[in-house]
């Protein structure tokens, strides 16, 4: 099997178990540092912001727990954000989802209604 398909299945596989088994900890853009949460609400905002391959976990930890600053870190080669409350219903990719205002109006109004619901 080729690295970038690899790749592809390891995320794809810890998205998976990190949403299952963590549940979803989409914090907005404007949300506060890890530092200024909750103990109990920066636990949970940490086990979004996963490490990818050749990078410390504490690295991506220390990072602003949000989805934007995650996947921006190092250009995206360090971390990858693997929650989301913002839930593609059948037909529409994940991905557009991921995009939009990770709020429950914001969420359930993409589309008329028809492309995502808020699932926390």
């Amino acid at each position: 099997m080729n690295q970038p398909l690899k790749s592809v299945l390891f995320r794809g596989v810890l998205v998976l178990a990190v949403t299952v088994l963590g549940g979803c900890g989409v914090v907005d853009e404007g949300a506060a540092a890890p530092s200024e949460l909750a103990s109990g609400e920066s636990d949970l905002a940490s086990e979004c912001c996963i490490a990818l391959p050749g990078t410390q976990q504490s690295f991506c930890d220390g990072l602003p727990q949000t989805p934007g600053r995650c996947n921006g870190a190092n250009g995206g080669t360090s971390c990858t954000w693997t929650c989301s409350c913002c839930v593609a219903q059948p037909g529409t990719p994940q991905s557009f989802c991921d995009g939009l205002p990770q709020t429950p109006d914001r969420c359930n109004q993409a589309n008329g209604g028809t492309s995502c619901t808020w699932g926390c």
